[in-house]
C-alpha cells in the first residue's frame, strides 16, 4: 500500500468516525479514534513535508552538475554566480560541481 493510499483510507476512517461521534447517543471512543486519525494525518503530512526537503537537499547537496563557461568565468549552474576552477561546491548556494561530466 502506498502512502496516497494510507491517507486516503485515513481519511475515510476519520469522516466515518466524525459522523459517528457526532451522533447523540455515541460514546466517546469515536472522538478519541477522531483524535487519533487526525494526529495520523498530520503526522504523515510532516513525513511527506521532510521527504521533499530531503530529496531538494540531495539534488542540492549531493548530485553534481557541471559549472557553465561564459567569457571565460565559471558559473555556477543553479545560482549563475562565479566558481573557482575546481571547487566542489558553489559558496554562494553550495549546489555540489562536477567539472569532469
Amino acid at each position: 500500500m502506498k502512502a496516497k493510499d494510507v491517507k486516503a483510507q485515513l481519511e475515510s476512517l476519520l469522516s466515518e468516525s466524525r459522523y459517528m461521534a457526532s451522533h447523540k447517543d455515541s460514546d466517546d471512543v469515536f472522538k478519541s479514534d477522531a483524535e487519533a486519525i487526525e494526529e495520523a494525518l498530520n503526522i504523515l503530512h510532516d513525513y511527506e513535508l521532510q521527504a521533499e526537503q530531503v530529496r531538494k537537499d540531495n539534488e542540492q547537496f549531493h548530485v553534481a552538475a557541471k559549472p557553465v563557461r561564459k567569457n571565460d568565468i565559471w558559473l555556477c549552474p543553479k545560482c549563475h554566480k562565479r566558481v573557482q576552477i575546481r571547487y566542489t561546491h558553489c559558496h554562494w548556494c553550495g549546489k555540489k560541481m562536477g567539472w569532469h561530466k
